[in-house]
């Protein structure tokens, strides 16, 4: 049951949100193969950098960091989730990301990517945040709609090696979190809830119970949740604690 968590984390703490400016971003796709490729998009702004509407953009991967490019300004991505950057190989389509006032959408159609561990494949993600504060600095707005406020995430299907994750909803309301998903052929269910300490930069997650009909998992899951612990992340039933 570990990767529906891990998609959990991912979609509430990935450190994009930790680093988020004004981005509006229309329907990128693209491919690259260790360590270039080549993507489009109907339109493309990223903070101060506009490349304005049907840019071509060159994609390159240098030691853990993306490169966007063309010919007039640069674009580098130092934040990518660990499951997507340490892909060999990637194929992404109809992407769309967009932040307005204390709003954040997302939306994602396919990615399909492979490295030496395995295969990936995700589609149909979308996100939505809103209600933060609006005076605060972009990244804080975002990370207090999408925690604190109002989100709701889905995914239709994502496929790692031998895990498998299908009808992946999260819910959070006020911080209430709740999360469904069907994980190798079992409806599992989640509820804990969500914060955001704005002066320290920390994400913190509880999460109170994981079921499988009337079976409790949530033990099973922390030994799991465990195994991810780094120097930004640590694990200690019932919190996940992510420093940004």
């Amino acid at each position: 049951m570990n990767l529906t968590l891990t998609l959990v984390t991912i979609l509430l703490s990935t450190q994009l949100f930790a680093q988020l400016p004004e981005i509006n971003i229309q329907n990128l796709e693209g491919s690259y193969a260790d360590p270039s490729g080549s993507a489009r998009a109907d339109s493309f702004r990223f903070d101060h950098i506009n490349f304005g509407d049907n840019p071509q953009l060159s994609v390159e991967k240098q030691a853990g960091v993306l490169f966007l490019t063309t010919p007039e300004d640069e674009i580098q991505l130092d934040f990518l989730p660990h499951q997507i950057n340490k892909l060999a190989q990637l194929e992404f389509q109809k992407t769309s990301i967009q932040t307005s006032g204390s709003s954040l959408n997302v939306s994602v159609a396919s990615v399909n990517g492979s490295s030496r561990e395995q295969n990936l494949n995700l589609e149909v993600l979308t996100l939505a945040c809103s209600g933060g504060d609006e005076t605060d600095l972009p990244q804080n707005i975002v990370l207090d709609s999408c925690l604190t406020q109002k989100a709701q995430a889905t995914l239709n299907h994502f496929e790692a090696g031998d895990q498998e994750v299908r009808n992946l909803k999260i819910d959070i309301d006020q911080g209430e979190l709740r999360f469904w998903a069907n994980v190798l052929g079992k409806n599992i269910y989640g509820r804990g809830e969500t914060f955001f300490d704005k002066e320290n930069q920390v994400i913190k997650i509880r999460i109170d119970s994981v079921k499988w009909k009337f079976i409790k998992l949530t033990g099973r899951v922390f030994s799991e949740l465990e195994k991810l612990e780094n120097e930004k992340v640590t694990v200690q039933r019932p919190w996940i604690t992510i420093e940004l």
